[in-house]
């Protein structure tokens, strides 16, 4: 069994960004010398090598088409003409694809580092499954929704308030979908209604152990993610990085301002809207 199709989910507003995510797309700002979505794109590549990559949006259509048709990327974009939500944009992949293969879902601000073997069991995992959920340890005063299982086979998510525990696991945000097991809908619908359905579908949950997960889904955690792949050079994410033509220290001395210069220059936004506690 393999991945046949991957779909880079990228179709949201992006307003954790702060004043600069009004006018630049969270996944084009800039990782070094390329964009978080250029970047996103070799990283798929790299856990799926021969399948098809499609980057789905919606809020910023334009801006986003303006950026595939002048840049040489490897991927497929699929406008979205309504809000979908992310089973919508599941199911809207899934129809033009006729429902056919295994999809690999990421999200188009996060990595996962793990070891190759690690996610062939995944995939392997998807054979006596409709979906896999990646998912990890979280403590209950970090936030996040709880994954209730039993044995590892998924059933309901749990809001952070109404969970008991104070360790538990969550939905990473990375998933293994096999189509034609899903029951086609059109439309706006919920990745846990339409996709991941415990009650309808057999989901198993996949534990991450000794892996990376770098996030840059708020402004905040972009800066603190930028500083601390400086004090981890020994990262799987810094050496992907290094091995996809990306130095990020002679990018940073050469062209350190340059991303917030030009959006002062185009008076969008001014050093109060930049500056972040890190």
């Amino acid at each position: 069994m393999r991945v046949n199709h991957v779909l880079i989910l990228a179709a949201g507003k992006g307003t954790r960004m702060g004043e600069i995510g009004k006018y630049v797309p969270k996944v084009l700002w800039p990782l070094g010398n390329k964009t978080i979505l250029e970047h996103e794109i070799e990283y798929a590549k790299k856990l799926a090598p021969t399948a098809n990559i499609y980057i789905n949006s919606f809020f910023y259509n334009d801006e986003l088409k303006k950026f595939y048709e002048s840049s040489a990327i490897q991927a497929k974009l699929v406008e979205e003409k309504i809000e979908l939500d992310i089973g919508g944009a599941v199911h809207n992949l899934a129809s033009k694809l006729g429902y056919e293969g295994n999809l690999l879902i990421i999200n188009s601000d996060q990595f996962l580092f793990f070891k190759k073997e690690f996610f062939a069991q995944a995939v392997e995992k998807l054979e006596q499954n409709d979906s896999v959920l990646f998912c990890h340890k979280v403590e209950k005063s970090e936030g996040y929704n709880q994954l209730d299982h039993v044995d590892y086979k998924f059933k309901s998510v749990i809001p952070n308030k109404k969970t008991l525990e104070s360790e538990f696991y969550t939905y990473t945000g990375m998933s293994l979908i096999k189509l034609s097991s899903l029951k086609k809908v059109n439309g706006k619908s919920h990745f846990f209604d339409t996709v991941a359905n415990g009650n309808q579908n057999s989901v198993a949950l996949f534990p991450l152990n000794n892996y990376e997960y770098w996030d840059f889904g708020t402004l905040c955690l972009y800066h603190k993610s930028l500083y601390k792949l400086f004090e981890k050079k020994n990262s799987l994410f810094y050496q992907f990085l290094l091995s996809s033509g990306t130095n990020l220290e002679e990018y940073c001395e050469k062209e350190r301002f340059r991303f917030d210069e030009f959006l002062i220059e185009k008076n969008k936004v001014n050093f109060k809207d930049i500056a972040v506690s890190v």
